[in-house]
C-alpha cells in the first residue's frame, strides 16, 4: 500500500510539471516562472475562447499542489533567510503569487485585499486571475480591489463571469464597475445586469448606467 501511495502521488506531481511544461528536473524557481508564464497565456484576454479559463483553472491547481511538494524545502530556505539578512516588506508580486496559490481561501482573500491597497494597478493583472477563483469569498474580495484600482482592464473579465455567477459575486462586481468610474467598456455590463432577477443587482447597475450616460453627454 505505501508503495501505491507514492507512486499515485509521483505521477500527480509529473502531471502537475507537465500542466506547467516541465519536466522532473525542474527547481522550485522554474515553477514559479513558469507559472506566472502560463498564467498570462491563458488569460481570456492572451488566449479568447471557452478554453481559457479551464486552462486557468488547471494551471492553479498545478501550483498549488506543487507548492504544498516544495513547501519543506521553501520553509527550509526561509529559516536561513530570516538568518542572514533582515525580512523585507513582501513586494506585490510576492502578495499576487499568495493571492493566486495560498491554500486557503482566507489567505487568498487577504491577498487580494492587500494587493487593492497598494495603489498598483500593474497588480490588477494578479487579481484579474484570481477573479476565476473556485472560491466566491476569493472572486469577491478580487472584484472588490479591483475597484478600488479603477482597473477598466476587468470589463471583459466581469462579463465573462456574470452571468453564471451568484448573487454575491454579480453584485461585487457590479459594485467594483460602478467605483471604477464611468467608462464605455462597463455599459454592456450594466445593460445585461439590468435584467437580473434581483433587485438589488438591477439598482446597482441603473445607478451604473445613469452615471455612464451622463458622464457621456458631459
Amino acid at each position: 500500500m505505501p508503495a501505491a501511495n507514492v507512486s499515485s502521488e509521483t505521477r500527480l506531481l509529473r502531471s502537475a510539471l507537465r500542466t506547467l511544461g516541465l519536466d522532473t528536473s525542474a527547481s522550485w524557481q522554474d515553477i514559479r516562472s513558469a507559472y506566472a508564464r502560463k498564467v498570462k497565456q491563458a488569460h481570456p484576454d492572451s488566449s479568447p475562447g471557452h478554453g481559457s479559463r479551464f486552462v486557468l483553472e488547471q494551471t492553479l491547481q498545478a501550483y498549488r499542489l506543487l507548492k504544498t511538494s516544495y513547501r519543506v524545502d521553501e520553509q527550509k530556505r526561509s529559516r536561513v533567510s530570516r538568518h542572514t539578512r533582515p525580512a523585507a516588506a513582501p513586494s506585490w508580486q510576492s502578495i499576487g503569487r499568495t493571492a493566486l496559490a495560498a491554500d486557503t481561501p482566507e489567505e487568498r482573500c487577504a491577498a487580494c485585499s492587500a494587493l487593492g491597497q497598494t495603489g498598483r494597478r500593474s497588480a490588477s493583472a494578479c487579481l484579474r486571475a484570481a477573479l476565476y477563483d473556485h472560491d466566491d469569498s476569493v472572486v469577491v474580495a478580487a472584484a472588490t480591489a479591483l475597484g478600488l484600482l479603477k482597473a477598466r482592464s476587468a470589463a471583459r473579465d466581469y462579463e465573462g463571469i456574470f452571468d453564471s455567477a451568484g448573487l454575491r459575486v454579480r453584485s461585487s462586481i457590479l459594485n467594483a464597475a460602478v467605483q471604477t468610474g464611468p467608462a464605455e467598456c462597463f455599459r454592456k455590463l450594466f445593460v445585461t445586469a439590468l435584467s437580473d432577477e434581483d433587485r438589488s443587482v438591477r439598482r446597482v447597475a441603473l445607478n451604473g448606467l445613469s452615471r455612464l450616460n451622463a458622464a457621456a453627454k458631459g
